[in-house]
């Protein structure tokens, strides 16, 4: 009787080592309570400044997206006003051709894309992040909301948060300021943009930015603080993902550009200073 019920426990054992061993080799994670089960997401981005036009910006990403494809990303973003550079000088017809190149890379490296840009319809420019789709489809954009400072004179403001649904992931897209409204650079009535793309289902930030204009050593400090406590306390306060690439200019990012986890901790982190190409992997709660 003891030798049989001893043999069962054995059995029972190894049925649940088989059973979790499966789990982990389909890449299934699971913590506590309801709703345990997590989807990975891989994520790539890239610290950069744009290059002197819109081709040589161009053909620097198309590089690393081709990186960002070895390394089986599922999506790949790129800093605000990347393709064009930071103006509203640049050409229209020619900004719109190297979309096109954008979105056949989406195709070819079978990857999603985010790209930060100026763009120029009916005579009202810009400031805008598109997305494409691993299938090369154009699923939507973003044009920033909250202007600061002397971009007022530049771009026309963005009138509507819109959040994708991509692959079966929820995620908004904010540029710059949209997602700290910086005092004094942010007039009118501020919104809370990133609370607004949660309650509206969103799970991801997708953050392109270029806000490193600051010279002043002391005033970067203290922004410098300020910015990456923005980051870090929303993602753990309301439990939402956010991934952020920036251009760092000559003194670099005023806030790291990488991947923040949902509990505020940073998953990678690229240096402030220089170039730097970056991928790291969110796990995302699935409901039952």
């Amino acid at each position: 009787m003891f030798s049989n019920r001893k043999h069962q426990e054995q059995i029972g054992r190894l049925g649940l080592y088989f059973f979790f061993s499966i789990m982990l080799l389909c890449n299934v994670h699971f913590g506590y309570g309801q709703g345990a089960k997590e989807k990975t997401i891989r994520i790539a981005g890239v610290q950069i400044n744009s290059a002197a036009d819109i081709n040589a910006s161009l053909q620097k990403a198309l590089t690393y997206i081709k990186q960002a494809s070895r390394e089986n990303a599922d999506f790949i973003i790129f800093p605000e006003m990347y393709l064009t550079g930071y103006h509203n000088r640049f050409d229209e017809d020619e900004a719109e051709a190297a979309l096109t190149k954008i979105s056949k890379a989406a195709k070819e490296y079978k990857i999603n894309i985010l790209m930060g840009t100026g763009s120029k319809h009916l005579g009202v420019t810009t400031n805008q992040v598109r997305i494409y789709s691993r299938k090369g489809e154009l699923v939507g954009f973003h044009d920033k909301i909250l202007l600061a400072g002397p971009e007022q004179n530049k771009f026309e403001p963005g009138s509507k948060l819109r959040v994708f649904d991509l692959e079966g992931i929820c995620f908004a897209v904010l540029i710059c300021n949209d997602f700290w409204a910086t005092p004094q650079s942010t007039h009118g009535r501020i919104p809370l943009l990133v609370q607004d793309a949660q309650n509206m289902g969103a799970s991801i930030i997708f953050h392109s930015m270029s806000c490193s204009g600051e010279k002043d050593i002391a005033k970067r400090t203290i922004l410098a603080d300020w910015h990456v406590a923005n980051h870090r306390t929303w993602a753990m306060r309301i439990g939402i993902a956010v991934v952020a690439a920036d251009q760092p200019k000559q003194l670099g990012s005023l806030v790291n550009s990488g991947i923040i986890g949902m509990d505020g901790n940073y998953i990678v982190k690229a240096p402030n200073l220089g170039e730097h190409f970056f991928v790291g992997e969110i796990y995302l709660p699935e409901s039952e």
